[in-house]
């Protein structure tokens, strides 16, 4: 495996936009542990420009899909301190059925008030929520959110979806030259193949959120 020099000429910027990896240096410790030719735009870029890809990549997985559950905080709303007053991500996701059994597994909370003005909520976070870490009993942002969010800013610096995704929007159906044709078909996704393998896990087949 090729190795690239991660190390910046000058401090990494500060984050200013949400980004899912907590910071520059987590995002790039992620990305060492990938295969060198599907980030190497990332690991490659300066510091400047892997921050603006992470919080571009962030928004991507926001918009890519519906997910299943709803965001953490609009449920666990009195609890919502333990990831920022109000959660601008989709990301950490309540995936329980909010209704008229109160049980606690192993969770911090012993009562409400709850949301909504209801009495009651189903309440197992070793399973009903992406993800729980239980050693500090705090909601988090799944792992596998973070490297989907480190293969999508390596896709959006290395830019070769860029053309094909800009002719999609444009309505464009099929195109070619130098006598290639390329068709196309389908949903259009905003997110690449690999982001979005990884990313299908928790999107929403049928039914309603719940």
């Amino acid at each position: 495996m090729q190795a690239f020099d991660t190390t910046p000429a000058a401090a990494p910027a500060t984050p200013t936009l949400p980004m899912y990896p907590a910071t520059l240096a987590e995002a790039l410790d992620i990305a060492g542990a990938m295969p060198a030719k599907d980030v190497a735009a990332l690991l490659t870029a300066d510091s400047a420009a892997q921050l603006a890809a992470l919080a571009a990549a962030t928004s991507d997985i926001d918009v890519a899909m519906r997910y299943q559950g709803r965001k953490y905080a609009e449920v666990i709303g009195y609890q919502s301190a333990v990831i920022g007053a109000a959660q601008v991500l989709e990301f950490p996701r309540y995936i329980g059925v909010i209704g008229n059994q109160w049980s606690v597994n192993g969770g911090p909370f012993a009562g409400g008030p709850f949301p909504g003005g209801l009495s009651t909520i189903n309440y197992q976070p070793s399973t009903n929520i992406w993800d729980w870490d239980p050693a500090t009993s705090t909601a988090i942002v799944p792992e596998a959110v973070k490297r989907a969010c480190v293969y999508q800013a390596a896709s959006r610096l290395a830019a070769r979806r860029d053309a094909r995704l800009d002719a999609r929007h444009d309505g464009v159906v099929n195109q070619g030259g130098g006598g290639l044709q390329e068709a196309y078909d389908g949903e259009i996704r905003v997110l690449c193949r690999v982001a979005d393998q990884i990313m299908q896990r928790y999107r929403l087949r049928s039914g309603e959120m719940v």
